[in-house]
């Protein structure tokens, strides 16, 4: 993932993103193609839900979050991260 394209310094951050199969704004194959973009990314796809995800289906979202922000804690903590 670049920060601040074209101007230096880039780096792999962990991403999560989450997208609803019926989302009005961004179709499901523009963030399969941004998934597939970026080098450490997950994609949640979370159906019969549209353009925000966390409000829209929390029950699916939430517990995708947590597990996604225990992966990436526990690959910072880890020393091969280092």
């Amino acid at each position: 993932m670049r920060i601040l394209p074209g101007r230096g310094t880039s780096r792999s951050l962990p991403v999560l993103l989450a997208c609803g199969d019926r989302d009005p704004w961004v179709p499901l194959e523009q963030a399969v193609r941004l998934a597939r973009q970026l080098p450490d990314a997950d994609l949640l796809v979370v159906p019969d839900c549209g353009h925000v995800v966390e409000a829209e289906r929390p029950s699916v979202f939430n517990p995708a979050l947590l597990a996604f922000l225990g992966r990436t804690a526990s690959a910072e903590s880890s020393p091969a991260a280092e």
